[in-house]
């Protein structure tokens, strides 16, 4: 599964050479890669940088780092990153006012022409009443505008 360069589908442009076992694809590891990584795993630096200066991933550096038997890098330490490309801002929660809220004015109540089902014609409220029977007062929609603001929830 790999081309003319024996590079795998999929890296035609990559420069390191790869290795095939059991259908895994993994970067071959030079001696002179692994000497690196033994030289810089004890210093300061992150396994993304290291991973960045050897061209392998962050994974790749750590996977070997484990089968080569290195020490453990003690966690939380002071270690040299990447600078951030942004700054987290903390959030402040804006202050409210202080003014009282005014109610909004009541609505006037529908006219009082309930009609059944058989009487519902179009442009009548179709709010059902307490018993049983419809509205039945002007609207635009479906309802009047009294019990648009009860249906809706809109002031």
């Amino acid at each position: 599964m790999t081309n003319a360069l024996n590079y795998p589908a999929g890296a035609a442009n990559s420069s390191r050479e790869w290795t095939v076992s059991d259908n895994y694809r993994r970067p071959a590891w030079s001696p002179a890669m692994i000497e690196k990584l033994r030289e810089l795993w004890p210093g300061d630096l992150s396994a993304t940088l290291i991973a960045e200066q050897l061209r392998v991933t962050k994974n790749a550096v750590i996977g070997k780092a484990h089968r080569l038997g290195l020490q453990a890098r003690a966690k939380g330490g002071p270690r040299i990153t990447k600078p951030r490309k942004y700054k987290l801002r903390r959030f402040v929660m804006p202050k409210l006012k202080s003014e009282p809220i005014e109610p909004p004015p009541a609505p006037a109540l529908p006219s009082s022409n309930p009609v059944d089902m058989a009487g519902l014609k179009g442009g009548m409220c179709r709010y059902v009443l307490d018993s049983g029977l419809f509205c039945g007062d002007k609207a635009e929609k479906s309802y009047c505008a009294v019990h648009a603001r009860i249906v809706y929830g809109r002031p």
